[in-house]
């Protein structure tokens, strides 16, 4: 059984037939980065992944998140085209589906008053949004500099926006809104000090190409191939802190190139596109559709990268659950998570669902906490057989509690890396 790293020991005496390692490392998760409307195809698309590859996305409302009459950029809701119901309607529909929204603001580099952006946070929540936290751009530099509104330092103004989000919002009890909130910041590149860490839950330490090149008006933007955190405050924080944004991918090579290296550079979250980032050739980075081969690559990447789980079935017969899956590339693990009690909120938490019983290769296990923390004892065997690219197992219906109905996600994995399944529900 993988277990959380550290010292291999035998929890159980007289076990020795069951494995005892590390957890296997999660893979770079994708944030999808989207200034897109209601119904162009990156949604679909969001919707299709799995939550465990792609957990969160990032939308940006028709007026760059300017919400409030006498904002810059401010257009009336009655004038939006999809319609606000449309807006609304979607960011409930991800929301469903296990993806958490993140609304962009425009924080102007500290020149707009940081109670006009908390006003935009809110106006979210009073449109119809579901919200699940906040996309701060356009981040200003220098955490001890004066503030372009002249409030304070660049850093209070950012940690008060934080606090806004975390210490008032939360208060509200508002059913659109998260109880645990998510901030991100862009300040597109590696901050001055590690004090930035206490204004966002996640940092996008770099947004560029993917290689270096001088854009038309003479600019030279820096490549991600060149860039590193290597020698910085930032890997002194684990790589979940941080978001990558790399644009100007070619091929689904390269998109394999950057995910396989995310470990090198910390990154805990990516975002790839084969659209520039050269603003003054008039690209809308963000605003356009991407290549689906490059958006399909790095799903299959942030699941897990380099296997596929397909044909998954599921039948019940003389008392025993049978599970059934195809798969790509060579594993040490094969595992069925089992819900079933149907609750989110008791088992090992996985794809959306609260797993009571694992099942791994030829043994089942049963959850003995909550939450992400690996912790299992054993509960029996399987039978299981491994052949051709198909691991089947059959489990007796009452040594997982007979359940009518139950939640499953499937994974395969080594000790350092895997990829798992949505959700499944029977």
């Amino acid at each position: 059984m993988i277990r959380s790293c550290g010292a291999l020991t035998a929890a159980f005496a007289g076990l020795s037939s069951f494995l005892f390692l590390c957890a296997p490392t999660k893979a770079a998760q994708v944030i999808g980065v989207t200034y897109e409307s209601p119904g162009d195809p990156i949604f679909t698309w969001v919707q299709s992944a799995s939550p465990s590859a792609c957990p969160y996305v990032i939308i940006n409302a028709p007026n760059n998140g300017n919400l409030v009459s006498g904002d810059p950029q401010y257009i009336p809701t009655s004038s939006w085209s999809p319609s606000l119901a449309q807006w609304t309607s979607m960011t409930a529909t991800l929301h469903a589906h296990g993806v958490k929204v993140l609304c962009y603001v425009d924080s102007a580099f500290t020149n707009r008053p940081v109670w006009q952006v908390e006003n935009d946070m809110a106006q979210y929540l009073i449109d119809g949004f579901t919200v699940d936290g906040f996309f701060v751009d356009d981040v200003a530099w220098g955490w001890s500099s004066a503030a372009g509104d002249g409030s304070g330092t660049v850093g209070n103004w950012y940690t008060n926006l934080y606090n806004y989000v975390h210490s008032t919002m939360t208060t509200w009890n508002n059913s659109l809104f998260a109880t645990s909130p998510t901030v991100v910041i862009n300040p597109g590149g590696i901050g001055d000090v590690s004090s930035w860490m206490n204004a966002c839950d996640i940092d996008v330490d770099f947004e560029g190409p993917y290689q270096t090149f001088t854009g038309v008006g003479g600019t030279v933007f820096n490549g991600y191939t060149s860039w590193s955190p290597s020698g910085t405050w930032a890997t002194s924080f684990p790589a979940s802190r941080f978001f990558q944004v790399v644009t100007n991918v070619g091929s689904t090579s390269t998109v394999d190139a950057i995910f396989n290296g995310a470990a090198g550079k910390n990154a805990g979250y990516l975002f790839t596109t084969n659209l520039s980032c050269d603003w003054q050739a008039g690209v809308n980075t963000y605003g356009t559709t991407p290549s689906q081969s490059i958006w399909n690559e790095e799903i299959f990447k942030g699941g897990g990268g380099g296997s596929t789980i397909s044909n998954v079935t599921e039948s019940l017969t003389s008392g025993k659950y049978k599970f059934s899956y195809n798969y790509t590339g060579t594993w040490s693990y094969y595992h069925v998570f089992l819900d079933t009690d149907r609750s989110a909120s008791t088992g090992y938490t996985i794809s959306g669902i609260g797993a009571d019983y694992m099942i791994e290769n030829g043994n089942l296990y049963r959850s003995t906490a909550n939450g992400t923390g690996w912790n299992w004892t054993p509960a029996g065997t399987v039978t299981y057989t491994n052949s051709g690219g198909v691991a089947t197992f059959t489990v007796n219906a009452t040594s997982i509690g007979s359940p009518a109905h139950f939640n499953a996600a499937y994974q395969v994995a080594t000790s350092t890396t895997s990829f798992t399944t949505g959700a499944f529900v029977y």
